[in-house]
């Protein structure tokens, strides 16, 4: 395993603006934010993995995310033209969305075990019956987190194990 110094410059590389490393605790769950998921807010609602019912209630993804130790967080940036700006915002998040990916293989790399939160899901699949599930990374909303400030940027969660 690569030291976390190390870790942090792969991802700098990789278009991480932001990054920080959290003890698992300091994430708050609230079954409110789930809310948004039942009653479709974004339309995701049953369509992916990425999002709930596959996802499991607030309480099951409570003790997946517990499981672990520490939380790696970081941001990506993307300028826009002004806030009305909707080309930029989509190419933004097909940025954002390749770094995730980037950041994954860092972290699947460094530790045996990792759980990848991002702000939109991956949207690589379907509902598909379970045993075709293919790995995917979950909405950090659909988790039930309670809050995470993004500002400006889009932000992503991955739980690790120990990082020393």
């Amino acid at each position: 395993m690569e030291s976390l110094d190390t870790i942090f410059e792969l991802c700098k590389e990789a278009g991480v603006h932001e990054q920080a490393v959290i003890p698992v605790e300091k994430i708050k769950f609230s079954d409110e934010v789930r809310h948004l998921c039942e009653v479709n807010y974004c339309g995701s609602y049953g369509k992916t993995w990425a999002c709930p019912p596959g996802v499991g209630s607030v309480e099951e993804c409570r003790e997946k995310c517990m499981a672990f130790t520490q939380v790696y967080i970081f941001t990506t940036w993307h300028p826009l033209e002004d806030s009305l700006d909707l080309d930029g915002m989509q190419e933004g998040k097909a940025a954002h969305e390749e770094v995730c990916a980037r950041v994954r293989k860092i972290f699947e790399e460094n530790f045996a075990e990792t759980l990848v939160l991002t702000s939109e899901g991956c949207g690589n699949c379907q509902m598909l019956p379970a045993g075709f599930r293919i790995v995917c990374a979950l909405r950090w909303k659909a988790m039930g987190f309670l809050s995470m400030r993004r500002r400006r940027r889009r932000g992503s969660i991955t739980l690790t194990g120990p990082i020393r």
